[in-house]
């Protein structure tokens, strides 16, 4: 069975339920200490570079909502996709209903300005009980991730035109006519937003490292890590990973960037861990 709706308004998004056959017990998807609820979309409006969801759930008050690609090609496979968004925290369900937004960039293979209108990406919206993963630690378990996937039917989202028209613009914003008169003028536009880009990470950085920087021709964010991290365990450096990338990863959609490179070294060139085009987490070399 085959349901299609077409949702209007101003910034028009479209969203394709496919299939019936999966979970229909109001009871949830048991998933170790968690149980994982289907949601049924409502409404979905663009919202600068993100789409605006709201849906219904039988899942129970508090549940958070998890949105993430289920095609292995999208830039965020296994990420939760809200988390990078301008959401500071988890959306929650209340009344078996949900309001979440879901960041554009990501979501498919396309880099920010490779976008078409109509261009589709299929999403796994769910509720989950009982996930106490930090929100802005946005990787999600391979073997959650497998489960919400047969369990759960995914959603169609397409890319609507107004949000092309927000992401091409440098740093998500529109450009003043001073700025945009001359390609000269653009491309130091450009330049500003990779250094926007930088300085917002370096504001964000409390001690988790050194220091950061940005390269905009390699596309790469390199981190330096602290001395004192040669005598660390994997294991030990498992959580400062997770949070530079966390940070990365979240501050890319808000400056016109995607699929950034990111690299943790030491001082003296060492690299810690680095990402790459097939794997966007931080695998720990050391």
């Amino acid at each position: 069975m085959k349901k299609t709706f077409i949702l209007t308004g101003i910034a028009i998004s479209v969203l394709m339920l496919t299939g019936c056959n999966k979970q229909t017990s109001s009871n949830g998807i048991k998933y170790k200490s968690n149980t994982l609820y289907n949601t049924k979309i409502t409404k979905i409006v663009s919202d600068d570079g993100y789409w605006k969801i709201k849906g219904t759930t039988n899942a129970p008050n508090g549940a958070k909502i998890i949105a993430t690609p289920i095609n292995k090609d999208s830039g965020n496979y296994g990420m939760n996709q809200t988390a990078y968004t301008d959401l500071k925290k988890y959306s929650r369900v209340r009344n078996e209903k949900f309001s979440t937004k879901v960041t554009t960039i990501g979501s498919t293979k396309y880099s920010f300005d490779k976008f078409e209108d109509g261009q589709k990406s299929k999403m796994n919206i769910f509720a989950i009980t009982k996930y106490n993963k930090d929100f802005n630690l946005p990787s999600i378990s391979a073997k959650l991730l497998s489960k919400a996937n047969r369990s759960f039917e995914p959603k169609t989202l397409k890319i609507s035109l107004e949000q092309i028209k927000y992401l091409n613009k440098p740093s998500g914003k529109a450009v003043s006519s001073s700025d945009s008169s001359t390609s000269s003028t653009s491309s130091s536009s450009d330049i500003s937003a990779a250094k926007k880009f930088e300085n917002k990470l370096n504001s964000l950085n409390k001690g988790t490292a050194e220091s950061v920087t940005y390269n905009s021709k390699t596309n790469t964010v390199t981190w330096i890590g602290f001395d004192d991290w040669k005598s660390w365990s994997k294991s030990e450096l498992q959580k400062p990973m997770d949070l530079l990338q966390a940070m990365t990863l979240r501050q890319e959609v808000n400056y016109g960037i995607s699929s950034v490179h990111i690299i943790v070294q030491f001082e003296d060139g060492t690299v810690i861990a680095k990402n790459s085009d097939t794997n966007e987490d931080l695998q720990i070399i050391k």
